[in-house]
């Protein structure tokens, strides 16, 4: 049985698999590549069952392995792409938090004066429209 040091938590396997220094799964992949290959060239050559056989066994193998390959680098793309997105949205958050404590603030100290609702609510239309519906298809 594995210990995990204290404060750390156990890791699954697609966690180690698919880290930087995982390259378990990078090289099996990289791997099973060039044997789908050869294995095509023998049923060229060769029109035995057997090869037949390890053929329609490797065949999701590979699909599998270049996904692994060639489907990280479009997650990652598309992460970045969400994470940026979602820093936009903060600041806009942020900004808008910022406009209501600042009219708290202002109510507070001036008990007598009203806050401008309007504007806070004209900021919060600015920063986040309602979305528009997709049209039919």
């Amino acid at each position: 049985m594995t210990t995990v040091p204290s404060g750390q938590r156990k890791r699954s396997v697609t966690q180690v698999l698919a880290s930087p220094n995982g390259l378990v799964a990078d090289i099996a992949a990289l791997l099973l590549i060039p044997a789908y290959v050869v294995v095509i060239l023998l049923l060229y050559v060769n029109e035995h069952d057997n090869v037949t056989r390890i053929f329609a066994a490797l065949s999701p193998l590979v699909a599998t392995a270049v996904g692994w390959v060639f489907g990280r680098e479009v997650q990652a793309e598309n992460a970045t792409a969400c994470a940026q997105n979602a820093t936009e949205e903060a600041m806009k958050g942020h900004r808008l938090a910022g406009a209501v404590k600042t009219a708290v603030d202002m109510a507070n100290s001036n008990p007598g004066k009203s806050v401008d609702l309007a504007a806070l609510s004209n900021l919060a239309t600015t920063l986040f429209p309602e979305p528009t519906p997709a049209p039919p298809q």
